[in-house]
C-alpha cells in the first residue's frame, strides 16, 4: 500500500525526530461502490424528467408539486417526485453533477446514514418549507435544494474528520469552495434561490448532528489511516542504524499523534526536513497541539 510522501514528514523536537501525520483518511480514494446511491438517484431523477419533457401533461397532473396538491390535497408524494424533476437538459446535468459528486463522497466517508438517509430526508424538508412558503400554484421543481443540504451536510463533518489541518486552513478552504461554487453570478427569476438556502441551514444543522453519531466512527478511521501511513513507514526505514527505545503503541485518538526516533544510542540532532532510513518510536515523545420556478 503505496502512500504520498507528503502524507508523512520528519521534522526535529529536541534530540528526537519525529513523524507527524499530515493527512486524514478524506486523502484515500473513494470506494466506487460509495457512488451507487448518488447513481441511482440520478437514473431515477432521469427517467421522470424525460417523462416531463415527452408526457408534460402527465407530469402536470400527477407529478408537479406546489402548496395546493401537497398540502391542500396531500399528496406528499409530489414532493419526492419534484424534486427529482428539471425543467431543462442544462438545469438536470447541473444537478447531477453535484449530486453525484457530494453524494458520492458523502457516502464513501461518512455511511449510507449521511446520504441517501439523511440528505434525502433533509432534502424532502427542504422541498417542503419552500412550497409552503410560496403562493399555492407556484410549482417547484428542481434537485438543487438537495445539492445545497448536500454541501451543508458535508461541512462540518470535513471540519470534524480533516483533524490535522488548522481550523483557520480548514476555514479558508470551505470559504473559497463555497465562493466558487454556490455564490450566483446572476439572478433570475426562475430559481428559487430560498430553496438554495433553506437547504443550506437545514443540511448545515444536519452534519452537526451526524457528527454525534458518526464522530466515533470518524476517529477510528483516521486512526487507521494512520496506523497504515505508520506501518508502511516503519517498514521501510527499520534497520540497525536507528535503536529501538521502546515501541509507540496504536493511538485512538490520531489528534497530534507522532512516532520519534533517534540515531543509535546517542543524541542525534538532524536538521528540520532530514529523511532518516531508520525509524523506531520513542519513549513518550512531546505530543504537538492542533408558475413553475426551477430550483436550479
Amino acid at each position: 500500500m503505496d502512500h504520498s510522501p507528503d502524507t508523512l514528514r520528519f521534522s526535529k523536537l529536541g534530540h528526537f525526530k519525529y513523524l507527524k501525520k499530515h493527512s486524514s483518511y478524506l486523502s484515500e480514494p473513494p470506494s466506487i461502490k460509495a457512488f451507487i446511491p448518488a447513481l441511482l438517484y440520478i437514473a431515477i431523477s432521469g427517467i421522470l424528467t424525460l417523462l416531463y419533457f415527452y408526457h408534460p401533461d402527465i407530469a402536470r397532473h400527477k407529478l408537479l408539486d406546489n402548496g395546493t396538491t401537497v398540502f391542500g390535497q396531500g399528496e406528499y408524494y409530489r414532493l419526492v417526485s419534484g424534486m427529482l424533476l428539471h425543467s431543462t437538459i442544462a438545469h438536470y446535468l447541473s444537478n447531477m453533477f453535484f449530486i453525484l459528486l457530494f453524494g458520492g463522497l458523502t457516502t464513501a466517508y461518512f455511511g449510507w446514514l449521511a446520504f441517501p438517509v439523511v440528505a434525502i430526508g433533509l432534502g424532502l424538508i427542504t422541498q417542503g418549507i419552500s412550497i409552503y412558503s410560496y403562493p399555492a400554484y407556484m410549482n417547484l421543481i428542481g434537485s438543487s435544494g438537495l445539492v445545497f443540504v448536500l454541501y451543508g451536510i458535508y461541512m462540518p463533518l470535513f471540519f470534524y474528520a480533516e483533524r490535522q489541518v488548522s481550523k483557520s486552513r480548514k476555514w479558508l478552504r470551505i470559504i473559497g469552495f463555497s465562493a466558487i461554487m454556490f455564490i450566483p453570478t446572476g439572478f433570475s427569476p426562475r430559481i428559487s434561490y430560498r430553496t438554495h438556502y433553506i437547504g443550506l441551514v437545514l443540511g448545515f444543522v444536519g452534519g452537526f448532528v451526524l457528527i454525534l453519531a458518526l464522530g466515533r466512527t470518524i476517529r477510528k478511521r483516521n486512526s487507521r489511516h494512520w496506523d497504515a501511513l505508520l506501518e508502511v513507514e516503519l517498514k521501510r526505514v527499520r534497520n540497525d542504524r536507528y535503536q529501538v527505545f521502546s515501541e509507540y503503541p496504536p493511538s485512538t485518538d490520531v489528534a497530534g499523534k507522532i512516532v520519534a526516533f533517534r540515531q543509535g544510542g546517542e543524541e542525534h540532532q538532524g536538521s528540520e526536513g532530514d529523511e532518516p532510513r531508520g525509524g523506531v518510536h520513542s519513549s513518550e515523545p512531546e505530543p504537538l497541539g492542533e408558475h413553475t420556478r426551477d430550483n436550479t
